[in-house]
């Protein structure tokens, strides 16, 4: 369907706006003026012009003084506004915009329309003053147009020059990238933390089905990093999570980020982020006033993003709140990677939002992510493939790689997987603990082997074991990675490796035997084989494997990507580890010319685990090992234990019996804004984060001292189809 246009420009001789509407209908533009008052300082506020006053009817907002107008325009900027005050502004922009009569005409439905799709229209202007005002709160008389039931409207300020083409649909998993330019304990960034805390839900599918994206975070994001990580990662949505704020002086809007140095912060304007940002489809801003022009001259950043090159922008038009902000954000992700329209994705987000402002004092937030593109999007724009999103969600979930409870506040691990997979950069990553507890270096590897997938890579996981069951000699490892390699062949239906199997069987008859006898052989009896024979075997089937899946399923595993190879709880493999470790190289395992990268999880202070540590001390035999340590989530840094601990009391339904259900969030009002993390560090201290007892014991205390608030995001969300 064709877009609605509505075109406001300057009529310097009359000293008002002339105003022409386009409909999407096919008919004809209709045009009328618009009045403008100018108050003591200089400030420009649109007016219904005497001459579209109707004869009959509503008359309220010819008859309102400019003053009272001004009044109602402030209460909605301090997020003070009453409904009805709301409801007052909202008709005032209507009648001054559009009036009964230009409403007609741009609501008139296009021949073969249908019914129920969201009406598309285009707010054009050349003059800076009309963006400081919230037009997605229009309102005719009966209800906000944003919000009709049968025919929702979707405003999208266009912000491109003349002749700017749409984007085409992302044909590849989404990546996403969250750049935070500044500490993740800022209040003043939550809202943006989050969403990132929501949008791990949405990875690993609870609820949410047939989604997923590539998602990287950048902390302490500088304006060189971030240009740095998009020209690495070429993200398609850029989500900015920072302070911004509008420069009165300069006329722009400027977006804080930390300085290179890491110690300070800088402000840049949409030029400079512009060009650090490449070339991303969507970028989303979670700052204050992002999406704002509160003077005569300038144009807010999220317009002057767009105007540089960037798609589409959502912006702030205003200072929204979290719970507002959350909603709106986790309804269109979910609509979108379900491959509904972006703009009927956009409507649902923010009848979505509204639904949950109806539970909390603030009345406008729902309307406050102004949406800014380059070119015109009509109702059937689709951001991102639904085909490929669900091909790729299909094998994780297929293979089990769907992380429940949730991964959380680990992410500095997806850049280690993509030193790891990267091109020149092979060897093998050693996750190590020395912590007597859980600490989730399963879940880890489970999250690893779905990030595999989003990359194109095919992951062999084995494990866990525990003390009974563990292979305990390099050919038993060896064997159960073929068994493994087994079942990823079953689940593809391609035919299964059997190179490393046949090498396992003891002393085999003359007759090959068959797959059946070789899936049952005693691993404890296994007899003894080079550890080169075993590593060429191994590399065989691992490379015959990834080729066949990847002709199976063209679309999700790329055929020039090396397997990846994930070892769980290589400690308690008591005889074989010392062997495993010498066939680590600067190729992965085993020196051969193809790369096999190499993922291992192993605790230092158990079974052979000392021999990690001795490896990990001695910085690697090779030099082609690269450490991680697995802390406990309390003992985080730079804000991910922050970020672990919002994500698990935003996505409380863990799968867990007697689990919270409903969303906690720390309480936007308590004096004690920090108080929270410090309770969850102390109830979690030297336990396994998922503890379902100490997050209910948690749950209660941040309750009844006011350090937490719930809310039921999933039941407004089952209300507008987001959630079965």
């Amino acid at each position: 369907m064709t877009a609605g246009r509505v075109a406001v420009t300057w009529d310097a001789p009359a000293g008002r706006w002339r105003v022409e509407i386009t409909p999407p209908s096919g008919g004809g533009p209709v045009a009328h003026p618009m009045a403008a008052h100018v108050d003591a300082t200089g400030a420009t506020w649109p007016m219904p012009d005497p001459a579209t006053r109707p004869e009959g009817g509503d008359t309220g907002s010819w008859d309102r003084p400019a003053e009272e107008f001004v009044k109602l325009a402030d209460a909605v900027a301090r997020r003070t506004a009453s409904v009805e005050q709301a409801v007052a502004y909202g008709r005032h922009l209507f009648d001054a915009l559009l009036g009964p009569a230009g409403w007609a005409a741009l609501d008139a439905r296009a021949p073969g329309q249908p019914a129920g799709e969201p009406l598309v229209v285009l707010l054009e202007w050349d003059t800076s003053p009309l963006h400081r005002f919230v037009w997605e709160l229009l309102h005719d008389g009966t209800g906000y147009l944003a919000l009709r039931h049968g025919s929702p409207t979707v405003f999208l300020r266009l912000a491109g020059p003349p002749g700017a083409v749409a984007p085409a649909a992302v044909a590849r998993l989404p990546r996403v990238l969250f750049a935070v330019g500044s500490a993740l304990s800022d209040r003043r960034v939550r809202a943006g933390a989050e969403v990132m805390g929501v949008l791990r839900d949405i990875e690993r599918g609870r609820g949410i089905r047939g989604t997923a994206v590539l998602a990287r975070v950048l902390t302490s994001a500088s304006l060189t990093r971030l240009g740095t990580e998009c020209g690495r990662l070429t993200p398609d949505v850029v989500h900015l999570i920072g302070h911004g704020r509008w420069d009165a002086q300069a006329g722009v809007g400027r977006l804080t980020l930390a300085d290179d140095a890491g110690s300070g912060e800088e402000e840049h304007t949409a030029a400079e982020l512009a060009q650090a940002l490449r070339t991303p489809t969507l970028v989303v801003v979670s700052a204050c006033d992002s999406g704002y022009a509160s003077t005569e001259a300038g144009l807010p950043l999220g317009a002057e993003l767009a105007a540089a090159g960037v798609p589409i922008v959502v912006a702030m038009a205003g200072e929204i709140s979290d719970t507002a902000c959350r909603v709106f954000t986790r309804s269109v992700v979910a609509s979108v990677a379900q491959g509904i329209g972006f703009t009927t994705a956009l409507a649902t987000g923010r009848r979505a939002a509204f639904a949950y402002a109806q539970n909390t004092p603030v009345k406008v937030d729902w309307a406050l992510p102004a949406v800014f593109t380059r070119a015109a999007l009509d109702a059937t724009f689709i951001l991102a493939d639904p085909v490929a999103v669900g091909a790729v969600r299909e094998v994780i979930e297929g293979h089990g790689y769907v992380a429940a409870p949730l991964f959380a506040g680990r992410h500095e691990l997806l850049d280690d997987l993509d030193a790891l997979l990267g091109p020149g950069q092979p060897g093998a990553l050693l996750l190590h603990s020395s912590y007597p507890y859980k600490i989730g270096g399963t879940r880890a590897l489970q999250e690893l082997a779905a990030e595999a997938v989003r990359l194109g890579h095919l992951p062999v996981r084995v494990g866990p074991f525990t003390s009974a069951d563990a292979p305990a000699t390099l050919e038993a490892l060896v064997y159960m990675i073929a068994l493994q390699m087994v079942r990823v062949a079953d689940l593809e239906g391609v035919a299964p490796p059997r190179q490393t199997l046949q090498l396992a069987a003891q002393d085999p008859p003359a007759a090959a035997p068959s797959l059946d006898e070789l899936l049952v052989l005693d691993r404890t009896g296994l007899p003894p084989r080079p550890d080169r024979s075993l590593v060429r075997a191994l590399r065989a089937d691992l490379f015959g494997l990834r080729d066949a899946v990847a002709a199976a399923r063209p679309g999700v595993f790329a055929a020039s990507a090396a397997p990846l190879l994930l070892l769980d709880d290589v400690h308690l493999c008591l005889d074989g580890l010392a062997r495993l470790l010498a066939l680590l190289s600067a190729r992965g395992l085993g020196d051969a010319p193809q790369t096999l990268p190499v993922v291992v999880f192993g605790k230092e202070h158990n079974g052979a685990g000392a021999l990690l540590k001795d490896e990990r001390e001695r910085g690697g035999r090779h030099g082609p090992l690269r450490f991680r340590e697995l802390k406990p989530v309390e003992r985080l840094e730079g804000g991910a234990d922050r970020l672990a601990f919002l994500s698990w009391m935003l996505n409380p339904t863990c799968g867990v019996e007697d689990w919270p259900t409903m969303v906690l969030a720390p309480d936007a009002a308590s004096p004690f804004p920090d108080q929270w993390l410090d309770t969850f560090r102390e109830a979690l201290r030297e336990r396994n984060f998922y503890d379902p007892a100490a997050h209910h014991s948690f749950a209660r205390y941040g309750l009844k001292y006011g350090l937490l608030v719930t809310g039921d995001d999933d039941a407004v969300l089952q209300a507008f189809g987001m959630l079965p």
